[in-house]
């Protein structure tokens, strides 16, 4: 993925106060099936992620989260948040990735996502 900063598979992450500039995706979280490694302190899942208060730009790739399990409910019902965060004034149609698709930022931002 060539993050600054990747989440895989992790529950209950913040992500604040960084910079993250110049990478070839930003802050991402990917969510895959996992079953063939079982945790010891509970499954394996993106939720309760809160990423807020960075600053995000000059990245070639996307901010967000991308899954391949086919459940969407990591978009819209695990509490996964980015908020106020600071993505400078580019808006590359190719920004943003939420709900299994690249998004620009008002897509991004008519999500709640900030």
């Amino acid at each position: 993925w060539g993050a600054g900063i990747a989440v895989a598979g992790s529950p209950n992450v913040e992500i604040v106060g960084n910079i993250v500039i110049g990478n070839a995706d930003g802050i991402v979280a990917i969510q895959q099936d996992r079953t063939d490694a079982p945790a010891s302190y509970g499954p394996v899942e993106v939720e309760n992620l809160s990423v807020h208060d960075n600053q995000i730009r000059g990245n070639v790739g996307w901010t967000g989260l991308g899954q391949d399990v086919g459940d969407d409910s990591f978009f819209t019902s695990r509490n996964n948040r980015f908020f106020d965060n600071d993505y400078g004034e580019d808006d590359d149609p190719s920004s943003f990735y939420w709900l299994n698709g690249e998004r620009t930022r008002t897509e991004w931002t008519s999500f709640g996502l900030s």
